[in-house]
């Protein structure tokens, strides 16, 4: 019994070596290659891009009508220079996601009026598609061998050049901002020189974005993608140099509080604005009744009641107002209604369901 034991202690060591050297059970192999396997973007970009996106952001075309039809915000995804040009060279940054329009804009909440592919077109893109092309441009924005559809051939060249001189009335302002805020943009943008680097200097310390609106405009749209958590009053005080300059400023979802309203109020030239699940109230909106270029104003999920909201009524170009899950009595949005009659504002009545994270809900908003 002595001897058996004492040769399975001498062979034990030999019975290790020999099962180490095993391949791995499939499913390790599996994990393992989910994690190293490069995003190709001809393999699993382009098809997400040529299914939700092309049918709005193709080249000019001619439809059956004989109308001719432009991309939407003169964004043309079908070629990588297009791509890697569109907006000025702000929709794709390689190994920036999160200065990327082609990845922010699609991962705005469902009920964000700039969100792509838009709610009429269709539900958010899946987190899965997401986390996908954040990944490839995260990782450099690789196209490979692939170039796209080149774009004129001889028709569209010619509808190009005959529309050479005309207004772009496809063209508008990253963001999905079109219509009278595009209008109040290009105006505001007109004789306002860039900031300068001074100016933007301090961005960086309280992990701000900012972009251009679109065409060239020096006026700014700002946002705090992936530090929401970290983001609170101080990052806006931060902001102040750029009061002129910033038109867009996204902080659904950060730290801040009524605090923080005291320096938006400050910012002349903002034209848009999305406080959704923060801590402001009403004495912080209404502070906002200073911005007087205030087109949008989100406040969903907010703590602003009725005397945030009635002070809005000082507000000449408000346009939207969201107040979906408030304490904002009817009675209230009557009023604001009977004093700005143009203003569209959206209650809880007017949306849908909360979308769970990374399902596709239905979204319906009435008007």
């Amino acid at each position: 019994m002595m001897i058996r034991s004492l040769v399975a202690l001498l062979l034990f060591p030999f019975a290790v070596l020999a099962q180490a050297g095993k391949d791995p059970a499939p499913a390790d192999k599996g994990q393992d290659k989910a994690k190293t396997e490069k995003v190709e973007f001809e393999k699993h970009i382009w098809p997400i891009l040529e299914k939700n996106c092309l049918e709005c952001h193709r080249a000019p075309f001619t439809d059956k009508d004989g109308k001719t039809k432009k991309p939407k915000g003169g964004v043309i995804l079908e070629t990588k220079e297009n791509l890697m040009g569109g907006k000025k060279g702000k929709l794709l940054k390689p190994k920036d996601s999160a200065a990327s329009l082609l990845y922010t804009s699609i991962t705005l909440a469902a009920d964000d009026e700039d969100r792509m592919p838009p709610a009429k077109k269709g539900d958010p893109l899946p987190k899965e598609q997401t986390d996908l092309i954040k990944k490839w441009i995260d990782d450099g924005a690789d196209f490979g061998k692939w170039t796209g559809k080149k774009e004129g051939d001889d028709k569209d060249k010619k509808d190009k050049g005959a529309d050479k001189d005309k207004p772009k009335d496809g063209d508008k302002p990253a963001g999905g901002t079109g219509g009278k805020k595009g209008e109040l943009l290009q105006q505001l943008g007109r004789n306002l020189q860039p900031a300068s680097p001074d100016q933007l200097a301090g961005l960086a310390s309280v992990h701000a974005h900012a972009t251009s609106v679109g065409d060239d405009s020096p006026l700014l749209e700002v946002h705090f993608t992936g530090h929401e958590d970290s983001t609170g009053d101080q990052a806006v005080a931060a902001l102040l140099p750029l009061h002129q300059h910033i038109a867009i400023l996204r902080l659904g979802r950060t730290q801040i509080t009524d605090a923080a309203c005291a320096h938006l109020g400050r910012l002349g030239n903002l034209v848009q604005l999305d406080l959704r699940e923060t801590a402001v109230g009403d004495a912080g909106v209404q502070q906002l009744a200073a911005c007087k270029n205030l087109a949008s104003l989100n406040l969903f999920g907010t703590r602003v009641g009725n005397a945030g909201v009635a002070a809005l009524a000082a507000l000449p170009q408000l346009q939207q107002l969201y107040l979906w899950q408030t304490e904002v009595a009817a009675a209230t949005v009557q009023e604001l209604r009977s004093k700005l009659p143009a203003v569209q504002v959206v209650t809880a009545a007017e949306l849908p369901e909360p979308m769970a994270e990374g399902a596709a809900a239905g979204r319906r908003r009435a008007r």
